[in-house]
């Protein structure tokens, strides 16, 4: 049995690599586990990876290495208590895990359907990396992350599941030149209100072109929808584009819960084009 399964291939030798929970056919578990194909996918070798919490998502570097992130804590059982965000190395050559630090705190809570209402939903927070593999890009090997992050997380029985809630998530988005030794950071919502943005999503195009698309209740943050913006940047990360939104008509979001699923893996961008998908 798996979940939140993630993928990545390696340009130059095909290789794929798979990072999931897994359960054994007896229900043990989960384990989290990398799984490595050389075969184009028709059999799978299983790596067990030194982390408890679920791996949000997986990049293969030009050398073939795997860089998954998640995030660690030293106290699972408290949600108000930031996790780091983490970055796990998976060595090819040497077939072993580095576990690469950040600075970046991650609070994992849910949000209020609107700032009216006490019903609450999972969104996606990612943390999402990527590696700039890009045959024209200027950042080539350039490391991103990307993940939604709460201002504070308010306790309040009244709320529907746990009792709590993340308030004023922002999108924000950092880059390393160095495999995530330092590390360069900022927020791309471009909006001044108090309202959440969630789901992120990223896409790299050949030259080296950011492609971000995002949930958004900025425009009205009581009402129970949302909406998805996009933006877009050419130096690597340094500036970005005026937030747009892509969506005609509002996204109705009134049940909570898990109604609009677990994650969004919801843009494509190339050289002159970028594609966003969102639930309507």
């Amino acid at each position: 049995i798996f979940d939140y399964p993630k993928i990545a291939r390696d340009p130059n030798s095909g290789t794929i690599f798979v990072v999931a929970l897994s359960w054994n056919y007896i229900g043990l578990g989960p384990d989290n586990s990398l799984f490595i194909s050389n075969n184009d996918g028709l059999n799978f070798t299983e790596i067990k990876l030194d982390t408890l919490f679920r791996s949000m998502s997986i990049d293969v570097d030009k050398n073939g290495n795997a860089f998954i992130v998640n995030p660690v804590s030293n106290n699972f059982a408290d949600n108000t208590i930031p996790y780091k965000i983490r970055i796990i190395k998976f060595d090819r050559s040497l077939g072993k895990q580095t576990n690469i630090s950040t600075p970046f705190d991650y609070l994992t809570t849910w949000a209020r359907v609107s700032s009216l209402s006490g019903k609450t939903w999972q969104q996606y927070q990612g943390p999402l990396i990527f590696i700039d593999k890009g045959s024209r890009s200027p950042k080539n090997g350039r490391m991103y992350l990307l993940w939604a992050a709460p201002k504070s997380i308010v306790n309040d029985p009244k709320i529907e599941f746990y009792g709590m809630y993340g308030h004023d998530f922002d999108i924000i988005f950092a880059y390393s030149d160095d495999q995530g030794a330092t590390w360069s950071k900022k927020k791309i919502n471009d909006d001044n209100t108090s309202a959440n943005q969630f789901f992120p999503a990223m896409s790299l195009d050949e030259d080296g072109g950011i492609h971000i698309a995002f949930a958004d209740k900025r425009e009205n943050p009581y009402g129970e929808y949302m909406d998805f913006y996009y933006t877009y940047s050419s130096d690597g990360g340094n500036t970005f584009t005026k937030n747009i939104r892509v969506n005609n008509e509002h996204i109705i979001n009134k049940f909570g819960g898990r109604s609009i699923g677990d994650y969004l893996d919801n843009v494509v961008g190339y050289r002159n084009i970028s594609y966003v998908a969102y639930p309507c």
